[in-house]
């Protein structure tokens, strides 16, 4: 006879299957942002939201946008690295 399923496998089962893990996680970039980027970065930068694996920055000024695009990728690798899962997959920086 199977064991009985605890409530708490049943639960984490069915968030997984609604992506409400994943939702979840998106949220938690905002949070994250500052740690991965830095105070510097951080005090330029105002996370918008992240939907469907894309990250939307706005950034106070062209010069720290143009920069940050050359740091994109390293920016989606410690985030990855930070959620446990491939979340982001691209960062749009806006601005003025």
């Amino acid at each position: 006879m199977a064991q009985p399923e605890s409530l708490g496998d049943i639960l984490a089962r069915k968030l997984k299957e609604l992506g409400v893990n994943r939702k979840i996680k998106e949220y938690s970039v905002t949070d994250a942002w500052p740690e991965i980027v830095g105070k510097a970065v951080a005090a330029h930068t105002t996370v918008l939201r992240c939907e469907d694996g894309r990250l939307l920055v706005r950034v106070d000024n062209p010069s720290w946008r143009h920069e940050l695009m050359y740091q994109k990728a390293d920016f989606m690798r410690l985030l990855n690295g930070r959620l446990g899962e491939h979340i982001v997959d691209d960062i749009h920086f806006t601005g003025p």
